[in-house]
C-alpha cells in the first residue's frame, strides 16, 4: 500500500500550486475551460450549426407559438402583457414562460424563433457548463477538474432533457452561477458581492421558471455547507455582518426582480395554480424503474415506441426528462470523491443528491406528498421530475470533486471505492445487456410486454448504449487499475467521462431541417382569412370521450416511413394542436390552461365541452364562445356542426374541419341583460330560448329587461392590450366582448372610467348608454406597472449603493 500524497502546498493567489500547468496564466487557463466546454457543446450540437432546427414537444408546441405571439404584440406597438390568441386570451407577462423581461427574448424582433432557439440552446449550456466551473473553483476545485464537473453537468441526462422546456433549460444554467455568487458574498461580506448576488438571481428570475428559482434557493444552501466543509466559506465579520448581506441581497434582489414575481403572484392568486390536486402536482414524477437509466443509458424515453403499455410508466406518451443518465464512467469518478481528500463537502452533496431523488420520484413516495402539505406554497410547483436537476447539478460538483482527487494523486484508502464501483458497474451493464438480449429473444420484455411492430429496434438501441456505457466503465476500471498518479491518471478518467456521456447522449435532442417550420399545413387553406378566425381544437387530454378512451394514442400513431419523433411533432402541427393555431394569427378557445393563471371559470369552460358533447347544449356553447370552426379527429357531424373537410396529415387519422353554425360575433351590442352566476348563469346560457347574440348574463351590474333595442357598433382597434369600439344605440345596452374577464383589463367610455363586468360567465361586459360613444378597453394590470416601478427604483437604489461603497471597498 503506498503512503498518501500530501497536497501541493497554494500559490501566492490562494490557487494550488500544482494547476500552473494553464497557458496564459490564470485568465487564459479560464479562457482555456470556456473554449473546451463551447467546443463540447457544438460538438454535441453540430447538426445546428448546418441549418437544422430544434423541433421536439415543447418547442414546436409552446414556444413558437409564443414567440409569434410576442413577435406579433410588439409589432402592434402593444406592450407585450396580453396573449390574445391562447383560448380566449391569457397573460403574457404575468406567465413567466413567456421570458418577456429576459433579455436575450428581445433578439426575436430581429432573428427567425428556429434560429434564436438553436442559439439559445447553445449559449446556454456553454453559460451553464461555466456557471459551475466557477463554483468548483470557488470550492477549491483546480481548473481542468473544475472544466470535467462543467461539462459533467452539461452533458448530463438531466440538463440535456430540459433542452425542449426553454425556461427550465435558462433557469437550470443560472443555478450555479447563483450559488456561486451567493457563496462569494457570504464569505467576504461586501456589499459588491451582496448586489452582485441579487443581480444574478433577479436574471434567473427572469429566464421564467420560478420552479428552477424554488430549486437554486435549495441548492444555495448545499453549496453553503459543501464549501464549509470545505474549508472555503469564511466568516469574516461575524454574524451581523452575515445577516446584514443577506437582508441587502434579499432585499435588493426581490426589488430588481419585481417586475416579473409581482404580475406572477398577482395573476396566480386569481388562477388555480395555488390549489393544484395531488393528481396535477405529481403528474410526471420519475418512476423507480427509471432509476436503471441513471448509471446505464437505456431509451427509457422510446419504450413507449417497443409497446404501448410502457406509457403508464411516463403518466402520458413520453417521461418529462428524456434521459437521467448521470454517466457510468462518471461513477468512478463521484466514488473517488466520497472516499477522498475532499470527502466532507462530498458527502454532503451526495446526501443532497439523494434526498433530491427522492423528491423527484413524486407519488411513488410519501416524501413528495408531505413536503407539500407540510409546507402549502410548494403545492405550487408542478412535476416532480424537474428536481432531477438538483440532482444533475450535484453529479457535476462530485464529478469535479473526484477529478480533483485523481489529479492530486491517488491513495489506496479511495482508489478501493472507485476499483468497486467501476467493476460493479461494468458486470451490471452486461447483466442488464443479457437480460434484455433474452428478453427480446422470448419477444417480450418484463412489465411491458411483447414488442409494437417495429419495436424490437429500441431493444438494439438499449443494447448499444449498455455496450458503450460498459466499455467506460471498464476503462475507467482499467485507467485506475494501470495509470500512474496524477495528471495523466486524471486526463484519461476525463476523456473517457465525457465521452461516455457525449456518446450516450447523441441524437437525444432531434433535429429536422430547417424547412420543418416553413411548412404549412393544409388546413390553413381553409383558415386563414380576414378577420382570423377563433376555433376549438380538441386536445383529448383536458376534452376527454368517455365513447373512445383510445384517443390520445392517436396522436403517436403516425405514418410509417416517418421518425416517431418528427412524425408526432409534424403531425401536431398539421393538426394545429393547442396553441400552435397562434403561429398564424388564429385564435384559440376551450382550451387547456397550460400554466395554472387563468381564472376558475375558463377552466369550467373547458370542461363544460366534454360534458356537454352529444347534446345539443355542446353548439350552443361554442356559439357563446364565438367559435367558428372546429377541428378534431373524431366524427362532429352528429354533434349539430356542419362538415368542411376531411384533412390528410402524418398521422394516421384524418383530421377532421367542422364549422360552428351561426356563431355570435367577438363583440357585439346586447339589450337584454339578466343577472346570474354559476350554475345559474349556464342554465340561461343554455336554455334554447335565450339568444346569445341579442342577450348577456352578467355576474353582477344592470340587468335590462327584454325589448326592442337598436345598436350598431364599428371595432376601431382589436390589438393584443387595447380594444376600441365605435357604438350608436338607441337605448341603454351592454357591450359584449369574447374575451377572458380579468380584472387587469381596464374600460371607459368617452374617455371615463367605465365598469367592466364578468359577461357570460367568463367574458367582458361594459355598459353603455343610449347615444353615440366610443368604447375603450386596455390591458394594465397594477401589479405590471407596480413591479415595473419597484424594479427601476431597485436599480436606481443598488446602482448608488454600489457607487458609495466603491472608495471604501478600494481603501
Amino acid at each position: 500500500m503506498s503512503a498518501p500524497q500530501a497536497a501541493a502546498p497554494d500559490g501566492p493567489d490562494g490557487r494550488p500550486s500544482w494547476w500552473r500547468w494553464d497557458l496564459g496564466g490564470p485568465a487564459g487557463g479560464d479562457l482555456t475551460a470556456a473554449a473546451g466546454l463551447a467546443a463540447l457543446v457544438l460538438t454535441l450540437f453540430a447538426s445546428l450549426l448546418a441549418g437544422r432546427v430544434l423541433f421536439d414537444r415543447d418547442i414546436g408546441a409552446l414556444f413558437h407559438p409564443q414567440a409569434e405571439a410576442f413577435f406579433a404584440a410588439v409589432r402592434a406597438g402593444s406592450w407585450p402583457v396580453w396573449n390574445p390568441f391562447v383560448g380566449f386570451g391569457e397573460p403574457m407577462l404575468a406567465n413567466a414562460n413567456t421570458q418577456v423581461l429576459y433579455p436575450p427574448t428581445w433578439l426575436l424582433l430581429l432573428v427567425p424563433p428556429a434560429t434564436y432557439y438553436s442559439g439559445y440552446v447553445i449559449a446556454h449550456l456553454v453559460w451553464g457548463g461555466l456557471g459551475t466551473y466557477a463554483l468548483a473553483r470557488a470550492l477549491g476545485v483546480g481548473r481542468p477538474a473544475a472544466f470535467v464537473g462543467g461539462a459533467v453537468f452539461v452533458l448530463s441526462g438531466p440538463t440535456l432533457s430540459m433542452v425542449n422546456v426553454w425556461n427550465h433549460l435558462a433557469g437550470a444554467c443560472w443555478m450555479s452561477w447563483v450559488v456561486a455568487a451567493a457563496i462569494r458574498a457570504l464569505r467576504t461580506c461586501a456589499i459588491h458581492d451582496a448586489l452582485t448576488w441579487a443581480l444574478v438571481a433577479a436574471v434567473q428570475v427572469f429566464a421564467g421558471s420560478p420552479d428552477m428559482c424554488l430549486l437554486t434557493l435549495a441548492a444555495t444552501l448545499a453549496g453553503w455547507g459543501a464549501a464549509h466543509a470545505a474549508g472555503r466559506a469564511g466568516d469574516p465579520r461575524g454574524p451581523k455582518a452575515l445577516a446584514a448581506i443577506l437582508a441587502l441581497a434579499a432585499l435588493a434582489g426581490a426589488g430588481l426582480a419585481a417586475a416579473q414575481w409581482l404580475p406572477t403572484l398577482w395573476a396566480a392568486r386569481a388562477g388555480s395554480r395555488h390549489a393544484l390536486p395531488f393528481a396535477a402536482r405529481a403528474f410526471w414524477s420519475v418512476h423507480p424503474l427509471s432509476l436503471a437509466q441513471l448509471v446505464a443509458p437505456l431509451p427509457w424515453a422510446h419504450l413507449p415506441y417497443y409497446s404501448p403499455r410502457a406509457a403508464e410508466l411516463f403518466d402520458v406518451w413520453q417521461p418529462f426528462l428524456a434521459s437521467l443518465y448521470l454517466g457510468a464512467a462518471a461513477a468512478g469518478l463521484v466514488a473517488a470523491a466520497l472516499a477522498g481528500p475532499a470527502a466532507r463537502p462530498a458527502r454532503r452533496l451526495a446526501v443532497f443528491a439523494l434526498l433530491a431523488l427522492v423528491v423527484a420520484m413524486g407519488s411513488h413516495t410519501p416524501v413528495y406528498r408531505v413536503l407539500t402539505e407540510v409546507v402549502p406554497p410548494l403545492a405550487m410547483f408542478r412535476f416532480p421530475a424537474k428536481v432531477m436537476a438538483l440532482v444533475g447539478w450535484a453529479w457535476g460538483l462530485l464529478a469535479a470533486l473526484g477529478a480533483d482527487a485523481w489529479q492530486r494523486g491517488p491513495t489506496m484508502s479511495w482508489r478501493r471505492p472507485v476499483l468497486a464501483t467501476t467493476a460493479l458497474l461494468a458486470l451490471g451493464l452486461c447483466a442488464v445487456a443479457f437480460l434484455l438480449r433474452a428478453g427480446s429473444a422470448a419477444a417480450a420484455l418484463p412489465l411491458v410486454g411483447p414488442p409494437a411492430p417495429g419495436g424490437a429496434e429500441v431493444v438494439r438501441e438499449a443494447l448499444v448504449a449498455l455496450l458503450v456505457a460498459a466499455l467506460a466503465a471498464s476503462a475507467m476500471l482499467t485507467a485506475a487499475v494501470l495509470s500512474r498518479p496524477g495528471r495523466r491518471l486524471a486526463a484519461v478518467a476525463a476523456i473517457v467521462t465525457l465521452a461516455d456521456l457525449a456518446l450516450a447522449h447523441r441524437g437525444l435532442n432531434p433535429t429536422a431541417p430547417a424547412a420543418f417550420f416553413r411548412y404549412r399545413p393544409e388546413i390553413l387553406g381553409w383558415l386563414v382569412r380576414d378577420p382570423r378566425p377563433r376555433l376549438f381544437v380538441w386536445d383529448y387530454v383536458t376534452h376527454v370521450l368517455p365513447d373512445e378512451p383510445s384517443m390520445l394514442q392517436r396522436f403517436m400513431d403516425v405514418r410509417e416511413g416517418l421518425p416517431a419523433e418528427l412524425g408526432r411533432a409534424l403531425g401536431l402541427q398539421s393538426y394545429l394542436y393547442p396553441p400552435i393555431a397562434a403561429r398564424w394569427g388564429l385564435f384559440g378557445s376551450f382550451d387547456r390552461d397550460l400554466i395554472g393563471l387563468s381564472p376558475p371559470w375558463i377552466g369550467d369552460l373547458a370542461a363544460g365541452v366534454s360534458r356537454l358533447r352529444g347534446t345539443q347544449a355542446y353548439p350552443r356553447l361554442l356559439q357563446v364562445g364565438a367559435v367558428d370552426f372546429v377541428v378534431s379527429l373524431h366524427d362532429e357531424g352528429p354533434a349539430g356542426l356542419v362538415p368542411v373537410a376531411r384533412i390528410g396529415t402524418a398521422l394516421r387519422v384524418p383530421v377532421q374541419l367542422s364549422a360552428v353554425p351561426a356563431p355570435r360575433p367577438r363583440a357585439f351590442l346586447a339589450g337584454e341583460a339578466v343577472v346570474a352566476d354559476g350554475e345559474a348563469a349556464w342554465r340561461v346560457l343554455l336554455d334554447p330560448r335565450w339568444d346569445p347574440a341579442r342577450g348577456v348574463v352578467l355576474s353582477e351590474g344592470e340587468p335590462l329587461a327584454p325589448g326592442p333595442f337598436e345598436g350598431r357598433m364599428r371595432v376601431a382597434r382589436d390589438d393584443p392590450d387595447r380594444f376600441e369600439a365605435i357604438a350608436d344605440l338607441a337605448r341603454t345596452g351592454w357591450m359584449v366582448r369574447v374575451t377572458t374577464y380579468d380584472p387587469g383589463w381596464r374600460a371607459s367610455v368617452d374617455g371615463r372610467p367605465a365598469r367592466l363586468v364578468r359577461a357570460d360567465y367568463a367574458f367582458q361586459g361594459v355598459l353603455v348608454p343610449a347615444g353615440h360613444h366610443r368604447i375603450d378597453l386596455v390591458y394594465r394590470p397594477r401589479a405590471v406597472t407596480a413591479g415595473l416601478v419597484v424594479s427601476a427604483l431597485a436599480a436606481l437604489a443598488c446602482g448608488l449603493v454600489w457607487l458609495a461603497a466603491t472608495p471604501r471597498a478600494a481603501r
